[in-house]
């Protein structure tokens, strides 16, 4: 039989004898002195038991805390290394961007002014800041890693734009670039 159910109970009456009600209906002989004593010693267990609980739970939570942390940890690397690489396509796509506008200003300079063709490579940023075509001729004379283009005139009359740090990019990326196909 558990005493459980009669430590919850406290001694209700006490009759000449000094029994519990309680325990003689259980059909136990109880004085009120050992009947406290038991409820202390359950109630004692019961205290142990949720202290044990307590510390199972600050243990689970300490070992969640711990998987989070990781998932974190590692969704925030993964996002790192794909920032990366999308800011150097990024700059990629900028300074061809820029190349294709340059060329466009210098192309449409040209073809209404042919005579003044000689000298590409120092004209090129002064055309650069005359065009209204041009909003920010300072900001269009740098690639996307702020480098400075070179820009010069083959034998064919064909403007060429020439940026290290693409040519550099384009090298290191290779096959896998959203610019393969493009010009330098």
């Amino acid at each position: 039989m558990s005493l459980k159910g009669f430590a919850s109970y406290k001694l209700i009456k006490v009759n000449k004898k000094n029994r519990c009600e309680m325990c003689e209906l259980y059909g136990i002989i109880y004085t009120t002195e050992a009947a406290e004593a038991t409820e202390r010693k359950i109630m004692d267990k019961e205290k142990k038991m949720k202290n044990l609980r307590n510390l199972r739970k600050r243990f689970i939570t300490l070992v969640e805390m711990m998987i989070v942390m990781f998932l974190i940890a590692m969704i925030t690397g993964v996002i790192a290394y794909n920032y990366t690489g999308s800011l150097e396509e990024g700059k990629a796509f900028k300074t061809t961007a820029g190349m294709n506008k340059i060329r466009d200003v210098l192309g449409l300079y040209y073809a209404t002014n042919p005579d003044e063709m000689t000298n590409v490579s120092a004209e090129w940023k002064r055309i650069l800041a005359g065009s209204q075509m041009v909003k920010n001729a300072k900001e269009l004379e740098k690639d996307g890693w702020g480098g400075d283009y070179q820009v010069d005139m083959n034998n064919d009359g064909d403007i060429i734009i020439i940026s290290e740090r693409y040519k550099a990019y384009m090298q290191k990326k290779g096959k896998g670039s959203l610019f393969k196909d493009e010009k330098q």
